[in-house]
């Protein structure tokens, strides 16, 4: 199983048991498998997060959500969120600026209210947060013809 994609221990867990292997054994085999390093939560993270924000641009909370999801623990995918930031693997402002060019497309300054809560929408399920993308969307705002 471990052949064709890592996989968390949670979802090995859940297989072996899907095809009827005893609890028991189950255990025993994660433990082998953790103590020879074929089954390694946290370097799966870390792998997982760098892959996905290279290939997908995913921001940091599609990344987590989607570990946690995979039965990877909170605080370890959080952890090698971290470390792929302190690394350098990942740069979550550059990130954001680079899915919201995809996301803009051919659209021009400024932005009609619809398409600024479409971006922002889409920047949002991409896993980054409100502030960011507040903060990079700001140069797109339509001007305010109140203000004088």
């Amino acid at each position: 199983m471990l052949a064709r994609r890592p996989l968390s221990v949670q979802e090995l867990r859940q297989r072996l048991e899907a095809k009827g292997y005893p609890p028991r054994d189950v255990d025993e085999a994660c433990s082998r498998l953790r103590e020879s390093g074929y089954l390694d939560d946290q370097r799966l993270a870390l792998d997982y997060i760098v892959t996905r924000s290279e290939r997908l641009g995913h921001g940091p909370g599609r990344l987590v959500g989607d570990l946690i999801r995979r039965g990877v623990r909170t605080e370890v995918a959080r952890s090698a969120m971290r470390l792929a930031v302190a690394q350098g693997d990942v740069v979550p402002r550059e990130l954001l600026r680079d899915r919201l060019r995809r996301a803009l497309g051919r659209d021009q300054r400024p932005l009609d209210p619809s398409t600024h809560a479409r971006v922002y929408n889409a920047l949002r399920r991409a896993g980054f947060d409100e502030d960011s993308i507040r903060q990079e969307l700001q140069p797109y705002h339509e001007a305010d013809d109140d203000l004088r």
